[in-house]
């Protein structure tokens, strides 16, 4: 079995707040914090339909960007269908594991500082979107992620179908304008070719959206499930993994209880349950003391 190991790729989360005065205030305290240790820069959107202009803020290491920053308004309703607005603050870190430690190093420490004053200021933050990835030391050919657990009015693709990428397989088949809808989706692709890296590496990642948040908040029992629902599979030889789609497509209706049959195990790569919990516990422990005193560690 090739080596592999569980990593975070992209992180998002948001501070909800019921006035827009607050909102404007915590906004105006984080940009000043974090110019403090990186470069920001900002840009102006205007959205077609009703042409307000929404200002989001970039963070950068030296020339390479790896946070957002923005603000926005939704609408909750209580059982008579009353409105109220929140004010939110949205947080985007993407891209925590790019194999340029440089880079990597600086986007982890944006996460963590970001999180700190936010959790030292007793702000009330959660998150929106989580990309969970298993990177394996493998050809993206030897590699196969199945769905055995498929979700309800869901559509997948057949391992055989031909996609548009050749070095992506997508597992769901999602319209990217429906993506937002869906509570999560995963996909396999080559992570040494988007990288330029000069080793085989393959990444399967599974994002988990707002709507999986929304429903289950921070709960590791529910983002077992979730990783749990695909087999990640890293195979020898491109034969022996053709033989097995072979078998897998010969089932008229793949059930759970069939893994065992076609021998999905022997190559199967499990992400690292641990270090999610761990990742995430700092997200939401971590305070500025730990940076003054020199004792983050992540």
């Amino acid at each position: 079995m090739k080596p592999y190991t569980t990593n975070m790729d992209t992180v998002k989360i948001q501070l909800d707040f019921n006035a827009r005065e607050q909102q404007h205030n915590v906004h105006s305290n984080i940009i000043t914090y974090i110019r403090k240790h990186y470069f920001v820069n900002y840009k102006d959107f205007t959205d077609k339909i009703s042409r307000k202009v929404n200002r989001v803020f970039f963070v950068y290491y030296k020339d390479t960007y790896i946070a957002s920053i923005s603000t926005g308004i939704y609408s909750t309703y209580d059982r008579h269908k009353i409105p109220t607005n929140i004010y939110y603050i949205s947080i985007k870190l993407a891209g925590l594991q790019r194999y340029n430690q440089a880079i990597d190093n600086a986007s982890s420490d944006c996460l963590f500082r970001l999180c700190a004053f936010i959790n030292s200021n007793e702000l009330p933050l959660k998150v929106t979107q989580l990309d969970i990835a298993i990177d394996i030391y493998a050809k993206f050919n030897n590699v196969l992620t199945v769905c055995t657990k498929k979700t309800p009015n869901t559509q997948y693709f057949s391992l055989s179908q031909q996609q548009v990428f050749k070095e992506t397989r997508y597992i769901e088949n999602v319209r990217y304008d429906r993506l937002h809808k869906v509570s999560k989706h995963a996909y396999t692709y080559d992570k040494a070719h988007k990288e330029g890296l000069k080793y085989d590496l393959t990444r399967f990642e599974l994002s988990l959206k707002p709507k999986f948040f929304s429903k289950n908040g921070i709960n590791m029992d529910e983002i077992a499930k979730a990783l749990d629902r695909y087999h990640v599979m890293c195979f020898p030889t491109i034969t022996e993994k053709q033989n097995k789609i072979t078998e897998y497509e010969n089932f008229a209706n793949f059930r759970a209880r069939d893994i065992k049959k076609i021998g999905f195990e022997a190559y199967r790569v499990y992400p690292d349950l641990m270090y999610i919990n761990e990742f995430l516990h700092w997200m939401f422990t971590v305070e500025l003391f730990h940076f003054e005193e020199d004792i983050y560690k992540w």
